[in-house]
């Protein structure tokens, strides 16, 4: 009978012991914090370090971040605190061309701010406004070869089919059999910037030789660079143009221009028929 309380005794103990020892063990059992795959403030734009960076360095590929965020970058297994959208709301999220070429937070920004892009793509108030594949290869997605993939980074310049017009075809009603065929021959170097281009006067009675740099600014769209006189300004084309005081008023036959003879100036009030392939005479678009 002894035998049997001491081992009822043994038992009741040890059980009690196991339930404190059990309560005591989940008590303190340590709770993990929220996995934290990047830095605070990571997503936030302008912080040192951040997402922009991280992409840069590892140039521009995205694919690592699906893995979290999900094939169309809406979230993923982060849930709503991962979705790109938020900030890259257009259909492709953070692929779209604005995001890194322009304004990240607005789609119809596409343009870098460097160089000229800005005036050919938005603020050209004398021409017909150029197209990212005026210079460039239109990439199809967004890792289309030659798109990310560069060693060197950079831009490729391939001129476009405007860059490349040619005047003075015998076919035309304006051919001219005492002149050449006039036939761009583009080329962009980072040192002297473009040369040879239809755009800026590789074309009948026009400055052939005209360079133009990419960080010309205004000089490299004034009057008289294209063709004319670049050092006056008087955009009167020289060749077989007419000449004569008179023809200084180009609205006399080109009704996009306006001439101030007042303090001898000259205005393109056109962006839609300058630089478009023809020649604007008395109203008509030629070819010349």
């Amino acid at each position: 009978m002894k035998k049997i309380y001491f081992y009822s005794a043994l038992l009741t103990v040890s059980v009690a012991f196991l339930i404190a020892g059990c309560s005591k063990i989940n008590d303190n059992i340590p709770v993990n914090a929220q996995p934290v795959a990047h830095k605070p403030g990571y997503a936030e734009h302008g912080v040192p370090g951040n997402h922009a960076a991280d992409i840069i360095a590892q140039k521009y590929i995205l694919k690592s971040c699906t893995h979290c965020h999900g094939a169309d970058y809406g979230g993923g297994i982060i849930g709503e605190a991962g979705n790109c959208r938020k900030c890259h709301s257009a259909p492709a999220g953070p692929e779209a061309c604005y995001v890194c070429h322009g304004d990240y937070k607005n789609p119809t920004v596409y343009a870098p701010k460097q160089g000229a892009h800005y005036p050919h793509l938005y603020t050209n108030s004398i021409s017909l406004r150029s197209r990212c594949s005026s210079c460039h290869i239109y990439p199809t997605s967004y890792y289309a070869p030659g798109h990310i993939d560069n060693p060197d980074g950079k831009a490729e310049v391939t001129f476009g089919s405007i860059s490349k017009t040619v005047t003075n075809e015998p076919s035309t009603a304006n051919y001219r059999s005492d002149l050449p065929l006039f036939t761009p021959a583009p080329v962009f170097s980072e040192t002297d910037g473009c040369s040879s281009t239809y755009c800026h006067g590789h074309f009948k009675n026009g400055n052939l030789t005209n360079v133009v740099k990419w960080t010309d600014g205004a000089d490299g769209k004034k009057c008289g660079t294209c063709h004319g006189d670049p050092v006056t300004g008087n955009p009167k084309p020289k060749g077989t143009h007419p000449q004569g005081a008179f023809a200084d008023d180009c609205s006399i036959c080109h009704n996009t221009t306006t001439y101030n003879a007042a303090n001898n100036t000259w205005k393109v009030d056109s962006t839609n028929v300058h630089v478009d392939g023809k020649l604007r005479y008395r109203g008509a678009d030629i070819d010349f």
